[in-house]
């Protein structure tokens, strides 16, 4: 009872899903290149690709859930990408013999 309800927003239907990200930009008429270089940012952030690359699925997931209504915010390590290389190397040289 609820599935007109949860594919009905999709532009396109659910079967644009499966398509890269990019493509549904263009099909939605997205031609503003600040949003367009935006969304392709979270793209690589989210996904490790390109635009071109990310499913559709993946970004429409990840957009409802970054917007949803009650705060929702991305969450990174404190001391950013660095203390990430610091921990991993902290693992690796914290036995003995073990170097980097």
């Amino acid at each position: 009872r609820f599935w007109d309800r949860l594919l009905k927003p999709i532009p396109g239907g659910p079967q644009k899903l499966t398509e890269p990200f990019g493509d549904f930009l263009k099909a939605n008429g997205v031609d503003d290149v600040f949003i367009q270089n935006y969304l392709g940012m979270f793209c690589f952030l989210l996904q490790g690709l390109p635009s071109y690359g990310a499913p559709t699925s993946m970004m429409a997931y990840m957009m409802a859930d970054l917007y949803r209504q009650g705060g929702t915010c991305l969450d990174y390590p404190k001391g950013g990408s660095a203390a990430i290389v610091d921990a991993l190397v902290q693992g690796i040289t914290k036995r003995e013999g073990c170097q980097v």
